[in-house]
């Protein structure tokens, strides 16, 4: 009797602790457990749970991967099919699928959260050190004095901070020198742009740029409100002058670098 009762305060922490690891982890909500599952966890800490967890939503995606890949080999495959058995089977892996990818899209928007409340923190933390603010934000929204496509980066920026479209431009140079951007030559301006967006131009050859260089270009910034000097639209305008007056590499492109 004394066993029993241990047991079941034991199986009641372990849903405490279940529900605790959800609540802070909304994404592992649709990780389907059994009654079973949850007594392999008895006497698990908090941190355990979380690492099954994870390890569970893995292996179902992994199996509903496979389940679609065989449906559709099985397609390809055998003479006759039942299509209206098949559909059934395939739409109800499908949903399966949809339904345990919704973590990721749950962790990337607590990641978003999370951006953004380390960037409204920004704003204040470094009160009345400007170069530090300016820094830090720059560095947050995408990594400074680097240059390249935005494969080469990754998920190393938060550029939809300003516009998720512009992770899908050309060439990006953030905190370099005009005569050092990598798509231009024939410039000896050094003036330092925070970030230029490039998209370019091409011919039919998905490889070759245009005569015209690029089809457009986008600069980014960064001013605290209220600044007075250094005023804003004239800067841009400047950068966009120097821009257009700079020769655009005409090559091909190759290893992701304009040649």
């Amino acid at each position: 009797m004394y066993l029993t009762s241990s047991l079941e305060d034991a199986q009641r922490e372990t849903i405490a602790s279940v529900s605790r690891v959800l609540d802070k982890n909304p994404e592992l909500r649709v990780v389907p457990f059994s009654d079973e599952d949850i007594k392999d966890l008895v006497s698990s800490g908090e941190s355990e749970i979380k690492k099954k967890f994870r390890e569970k939503l893995y292996e179902h995606l992994d199996d509903s991967r496979e389940e679609i890949e065989a449906l559709i080999s099985r397609v390809e495959t055998e003479c006759a099919i039942d299509f209206d058995s098949f559909r059934r089977e395939f739409d109800e892996e499908v949903k399966r699928f949809a339904l345990l990818n919704q973590s990721h899209v749950i962790s990337y928007v607590l990641y978003r959260k999370h951006v953004l409340k380390l960037y409204e923190k920004a704003l204040t933390v470094f009160s009345g050190e400007k170069a530090a603010k300016e820094d830090f934000i720059h560095n947050l929204i995408f990594p400074m004095r680097q240059q390249g496509s935005p494969a080469d980066f990754g998920s190393n920026h938060n550029l939809w901070l300003i516009d998720d479209r512009l992770s899908m431009v050309d060439w990006i140079a953030s905190d370099i020198p005009i005569n050092k951007h990598e798509v231009l030559t024939g410039t000896d301006v050094s003036k330092e742009p925070d970030i230029v967006f490039y998209n370019m131009a091409y011919t039919d050859n998905a490889n070759v740029l245009s005569e015209s260089g690029y089809s457009e270009i986008h600069i980014v910034d960064f001013k605290r409100p209220l600044t007075l000097s250094n005023d804003p639209v004239t800067q841009i305008s400047n950068y966009m002058f120097d821009i257009k007056n700079s020769k655009v590499l005409h090559l091909a492109l190759e290893d992701g670098k304009y040649k």
